[in-house]
């Protein structure tokens, strides 16, 4: 069991560190007392045992370390909270599914406090520090990790997928575990290893390689509280940062931003996550810092699944590009099988595209309804992605957009990879996604925008006309500019296509 994995890590190596963040250490030793503490006070709290479920809504810090830890101990699962949501947008997005208590800090808890719809459900804040537990207390938890937890929920994801409404995804303490034996035996991660995870925890690669595998493999994790380039590079460089995790926006960022030559030396791993990165980054950052950028291939239902060649790219240097419309994802890992299905589920041979199928132990429990658990995968078969994609004569996954979509407006068939396809050819649009909604319907698209870039209405209408029939063009687009925390500013532009354009 993960946990039992953690507690004895913090057991062997008391006086490591574990978490630094402005530039205060905390030890394994101390995220264990803190943790065995927490347990000990939440243990009495109804829910806060198998098969309850407790939201952490907290920023990356050793005291989300130690929620987690607590929580896993006591049996419960965590659901974390992005940090920006507010308790009525949390409620909407539950679907129903009960919360047994909230951890946060107080700035965090304030409104929640007020909200008529979390009134009776316990707001434990961290300032709040555990008494170290007595005997009879660590005896008691003490004998919590001999409890065979492995199919038991540990982790709770609110995910919108890459298509349809929002759904909430289940995962046992068995698959976080094979998903952290499967990336550190990818990665070879040593113990000590310094790791600098800026996507944050309540993302699910945040969550599983930003902070549970550094703990499991005895690694070092240093926090960044916002991300700036120069004080990003400055924190590299002052903690000999030997691993980086952020979403393409990090490092088309340290691209834009000047440092001194031999900056960054320390830096062995850069991995990539969230959206694809655009054309040229990789070659880019290998050419100045020395070092690939690896992209990391998953999902929050599968946990990862294959992490791009450690050359940086199947052409060795990283300067030739792939063919238009794929990039590569790379081997996948140890204990992940990946099979290429046609549309009527048969598997295909290596160079034909078709959808792509996971098996793994890491794959989740299913997705949660009112009426309990679906497992969201082929009867019998593997997990569908939504993605498609092929392999290669090397055994090496290749992506090549989304399964198809197709939208129904005013009786016309649109395809939404097709036009998600020309919208993500824009400058600086890094991500594209079209949704019907209205009545009568009408196509919306949104578009993800690099940092700095910006579109006019004239620019977007243009592009699409010269590659789409009327019909296709949606008719308004949201801006959404990235940030670094992987965290989009939403609705940040509207534009409204001229009511007389049909």
């Amino acid at each position: 069991m993960l946990i039992a994995d953690l507690v004895a890590r913090c057991r062997a190596q008391p006086d490591a560190v574990a978490v630094i963040q402005d530039r205060h250490e905390t030890t394994f030793g101390q995220l264990l007392q803190v943790a065995c503490g927490w347990g000990g006070q939440w243990r009495s709290l109804p829910g806060f045992g198998p098969g309850g479920i407790v939201a952490i809504q907290l920023p990356n810090s050793a005291d989300y370390a130690a929620a987690v830890m607590a929580c896993h101990w006591l049996g419960a699962a965590v659901l974390p909270v992005n940090t920006q949501w507010r308790p009525e947008e949390f409620s909407r997005n539950l679907d129903g599914l009960p919360v047994s208590g909230l951890i946060g800090n107080r700035q965090t808890l304030a409104p929640w406090h007020d909200s008529l719809a979390w009134g009776k459900v316990p707001l434990l804040a961290v300032e709040d520090r555990p008494s170290a537990p007595t005997v009879a207390e660590q005896d008691r938890l003490e004998a919590l990790l001999q409890r065979d937890l492995a199919d038991t929920s540990a982790l709770v994801l609110m995910t919108s997928g890459s298509s349809g409404p929002a759904k909430i995804v289940i995962r046992s303490h068995a698959q976080l575990l094979a998903n952290a034996r499967q990336v550190g035996a990818e990665l070879q991660w040593p113990a000590g290893c310094r790791i600098l995870p800026v996507t944050p925890f309540f993302h699910a690669n945040g969550f599983s390689n930003g902070l549970l595998l550094p703990l499991w493999s005895g690694g070092r994790i240093v926090l960044l509280r916002q991300f700036f380039p120069a004080t990003f590079v400055d924190l590299i460089e002052r903690e000999a940062v030997q691993v980086v995790i952020g979403s393409p926006v990090v490092y088309e960022s340290l691209l834009r931003h000047e440092v001194r030559p031999g900056t960054c030396r320390s830096l062995e791993y850069a991995i990539s996550s969230g959206a694809a990165l655009p054309t040229g980054v990789a070659g880019q950052f290998r050419q100045r810092f020395g070092i690939p950028v690896r992209e990391l291939f998953g999902t929050s239902e599968t946990g990862t699944i294959a992490i791009g060649p450690r050359h940086g790219g199947p052409f060795g240097d990283g300067t030739v590009e792939p063919a238009p419309g794929d990039s590569i994802a790379g081997r996948p890992l140890p204990g992940v099988e990946v099979s290429i299905l046609s549309d009527d589920g048969r598997p295909l041979p290596r160079g034909e595209v078709g959808a792509i199928g996971v098996h793994s132990p890491a794959v989740m429990k299913g997705y949660w309804s009112p009426g309990g658990l679906h497992e969201g995968r082929l009867p019998g078969g593997p997990y569908l992605t939504g993605d498609r994609g092929w392999l290669d004569d090397e055994g090496q996954l290749w992506l090549r957009g989304r399964s198809p979509r197709f939208l129904n407006i005013s009786g016309n068939k649109v395809s939404a990879g097709e036009v998600e396809q020309v919208l993500s050819g824009l400058s600086g649009v890094t991500r594209a996604r079209v949704e019907v909604e209205g009545t009568p319907s009408q196509l919306v698209a949104t578009l993800w925008l690099s940092a700095g870039a910006a579109l006019k209405q004239s620019e977007v209408l243009a592009h699409c006309r010269g590659q789409l029939a009327e019909y296709k063009i949606p008719r308004r687009f949201v801006l959404e500019t990235v940030t670094a925390a992987d965290l989009p500013d939403k609705h940040s532009v509207v534009m409204e296509r001229p009511t007389d354009v049909s």
